[in-house]
This record gives C-alpha cells, sequence and structure tokens, in this order.
C-alpha cells in the first residue's frame, strides 16, 4: 500500500507550521493503480499533499500489510511474521473473559484505561530482537509523544471467517503498528467492529461503515496531531 502525507495550503513556505498530518493507507494498492485508475479525489487530494514511497519488502523475503506497518513505527527494517501481529484493540473492547484494557495490563504491568493497545507488542519485539536488524519497535510513537504530538488510527480490516479462512487471522489491525509507541500504545482512534457494517455482496460479509468511520476520524482530526486512516476495504 501507499501512504500520502497531506499539508495544509500553504506548507510549502518555510515559516509554516503544520499542525495536523494525514496519513491516508490503501492496502494493495499501487501508483500504476492509482495513475490508471478514475480518482478524482484522491487527484485532488495529491494537488495539496506531500507525496511519499516506501518500499513495503522490509526484513523478509514477501511483502506484508503488517510489516509495512511496523517498519514505519520503527524507522527502519522490521518484520512481522508473529500470528500477533495484527492484535491491536481499543482497551475497553471484549477479549476472553475480560477487556483489551485488563489484558495488556496484565501482560506488560502499565496501566491503560483509554485509547488503542497491542496485545502482541511482545511477539513482535522479541520476532525482531532476534532477526538481522533488531529495530525499535514503536520509535515514531515514542518521538512523537516525547514532542507532545497526538496520534490516532482509524482502522479495521477484520473479517476472516473461522475453519473456512484458516490461518488467516480474524483480527486485521496491522495499522497501529505505524503510530504505537514502544509500550504498545495509541492515545486515539478506533479500531473495533464498531467500524464495520454487514454488506452479503463486501469480502467476508462486511464493510466499512464510512459514517461511523469519518466521526472517528473527525474527532481526531480535530486533536491535531498525526491521524492515520487506513483504506480497509482495500485489506479485505
Amino acid at each position: 500500500g501507499q501512504l500520502f502525507a497531506p499539508a495544509p495550503a500553504g506548507a510549502q513556505q518555510q515559516d509554516t507550521k503544520v499542525r495536523r498530518v494525514l496519513l491516508i493507507s490503501l492496502p494493495a494498492t499501487s501508483w500504476g493503480d492509482v495513475q490508471s485508475g478514475d480518482d478524482p479525489n484522491l487527484q485532488q487530494l495529491f494537488t495539496q499533499s506531500a507525496v511519499a514511497d516506501m518500499i513495503t519488502r522490509t526484513a523478509g523475503r514477501k511483502s506484508s500489510i503488517a510489516a509495512g506497518y511496523t517498519a514505519l513505527g520503527a524507522g527502519g527494517r522490521a518484520s512481522a511474521n508473529t500470528l500477533l501481529a495484527t492484535q491491536a484493540f481499543e482497551t475497553t473492547e471484549a477479549y476472553g473473559d475480560s477487556n483489551a484494557g485488563a489484558v495488556y495490563r496484565q501482560r506488560t504491568g502499565v496501566e491503560a484505561t483509554g485509547g488503542i493497545v497491542h496485545l502482541g507488542l511482545e511477539a513482535l519485539v522479541n520476532e525482531n530482537a532476534d532477526g538481522l536488524y533488531d529495530p525499535t519497535i514503536g520509535a515514531l510513537g515514542d518521538t512523537l509523544e516525547r514532542a507532545r504530538v497526538p496520534r490516532a488510527v482509524v482502522a479495521n480490516g477484520d473479517g476472516a471467517q473461522p475453519v473456512v479462512d484458516d490461518p488467516l487471522q480474524p483480527y486485521q489491525r496491522a495499522a497501529v503498528n505505524a503510530l504505537m509507541d514502544s509500550k504498545g500504545r495509541v492515545p486515539a482512534g478506533s479500531v473495533s467492529d464498531d467500524l464495520l457494517e454487514p454488506d452479503p455482496h463486501a469480502p467476508f460479509g462486511l464493510r466499512t461503515d464510512n459514517d461511523v468511520a469519518y466521526r472517528a476520524f473527525s474527532d481526531a482530526w480535530q486533536q491535531g496531531g498525526v491521524v492515520l486512516v487506513e483504506g480497509s476495504d482495500l485489506l479485505r
């Protein structure tokens, strides 16, 4: 996928301060798709955006969306082969007999009463520590946190159907890996199934509820900082 970071009008002036940055992730989309497609909204966005490209084939032979997000967050080559690489949750989401916030506290000893937490952080860190590059997972999030820059993620690519789609993981929320800090936290955004609505004609019978996703984005955008929005239907 590609990531585009729009800047406000006039950002080319050196004295302009950027208060907000939007990252749009389009999984499984190439520049060729954008150039050959009929995408007037994207083209209009590009006229007021800073556009960058990133090679997602990072620390492994195969490209994966999870590895790309993890590398972005680490600022260097990173892998994400663990089955836990995509397990991020809002703290209030049910997880087993408890909720994700409580499970996160049990696994890390860190209190998290809001925002998003990554329950597979330790597995990601251990995987990369044993690899060739040993990146700092969550380096971008740590840097933004130290600078007191807000950050949020709006993404949910869930949809695997048990048995039929094994070993595809039911949770597909690796976008969180791009902006989480080294403790696996993103302070704002939405990744729960509240973002989804049933659609019998869509892959896995689910699609993004655009109204809910827009409200989640709008809430985060008003706070400023860095907001990542994923076109998760493309991932499904």
